[in-house]
């Protein structure tokens, strides 16, 4: 406990590819709605565009962050996974033993960004903010 408490809350910056991009089921911490803008989407963030999903860190995007924000699964599937595009993330460090059966098969640890506080893809050039790219 003493060593997850000095990291957990930790504001942190990832970059990588999208292995893996998904609406999730509904959970007891969104109060099991099952209405898609109240659902959490899932981001699976590998370091190498080809890299497999069990060495991915999954981050999740909240419903009460979207709201802020232009985002749809829709651009985010199209410009991250269909163009390659290397994302950015910016959230918070949080750490969920709730899925220990999914190391190594759909993650690689237990530690999450979540919730992702912003999105910026990358355009060859520069970090683009997601909202800029989709209206």
């Amino acid at each position: 406990r003493n060593f997850i408490s000095q990291y957990a809350g930790t504001p942190v910056r990832v970059q990588g590819y999208v292995a893996f991009l998904r609406q999730a089921t509904p959970e007891s911490a969104d109060c099991d709605w099952d209405s898609g803008s109240y659902l959490d989407w899932q981001i699976s963030l590998v370091q190498n565009e080809y890299d497999a999903r069990a060495l991915s860190v999954l981050a999740e995007v909240t419903p009460r962050v979207r709201i802020n924000h232009h985002w749809s699964l829709e651009s985010l599937h199209s410009l991250s996974m269909d163009q390659h595009m290397p994302i950015r993330l910016s959230g918070w460090l949080y750490f969920d033993p709730e899925h220990p059966g999914d190391l190594g098969v759909t993650r690689a640890t237990l530690w999450e960004i979540n919730p992702v506080m912003q999105i910026e893809l990358f355009d060859g050039s520069k970090w683009v903010v997601l909202d800029t790219l989709v209206k």
